[in-house]
């Protein structure tokens, strides 16, 4: 079981929070964080009628959701630069959403000729696919935005499904784009 959500930014679910939940504000957490928080609460509240914290360890990993002592859930959340994005599962998990810029085109060398051939070519549309699964995946296993590299797409599995590689380890990883964003998660 997972469930994922992705939102547009919007000023005024920024003013919703600020009556209902100010204590986001007080923690310190940008403006992207206290908004996807946000919807991760609502969805939560709805479902698990959890009212509960969303703390991260030492080493800023999301720490499982206990509820009711019956259920254990994971979580992740991303933003971009105009929307917010949260994943829920029973497994751990991990999320990102990237919105298309063109940048300078070395960034494209981020990515092996490889994996740009697996998707039929090396542009920004598919700079994003990679990007935003491989990040994905280092929210999933804790590990630095630095190893992005080492993170290899092996095999498309189905639309839209694809499976990674790190450290001898594989990952399928589901995404999507929708106009102009690319998001990307672990299934349960």
């Amino acid at each position: 079981m997972y469930y994922q959500e992705y939102h547009k930014k919007s000023q005024s679910v920024l003013d919703i929070i600020k009556e209902k939940y100010p204590f986001l504000f007080s923690a310190g957490f940008s403006s992207e964080s206290v908004e996807v928080r946000y919807h991760l609460f609502e969805y939560l509240k709805k479902e698990y009628d959890y009212m509960g914290g969303l703390e991260k360890d030492q080493n800023g990993r999301p720490i499982p959701i206990n509820i009711g002592g019956w259920m254990c859930l994971y979580w992740s959340i991303s933003h971009s630069e105009h929307y917010v994005a949260f994943i829920i599962s029973e497994q751990p998990t991990g999320i990102d959403i990237s919105e298309y810029q063109e940048r300078d085109d070395s960034l494209l060398e981020t990515h092996t000729t490889s994996e740009y051939e697996l998707l039929w070519g090396k542009n920004w549309d598919n700079f994003y696919i990679l990007w935003s699964a491989k990040e994905s995946i280092i929210k999933l296993i804790s590990w630095k935005l630095d190893t992005i590299n080492q993170i290899h797409l092996e095999q498309i599995i189905s639309f839209w499904v694809y499976e990674y590689t790190f450290l001898g380890q594989s990952y399928w990883v589901q995404a999507m784009q929708e106009d102009n964003i690319f998001l990307s998660y672990i299934p349960s």
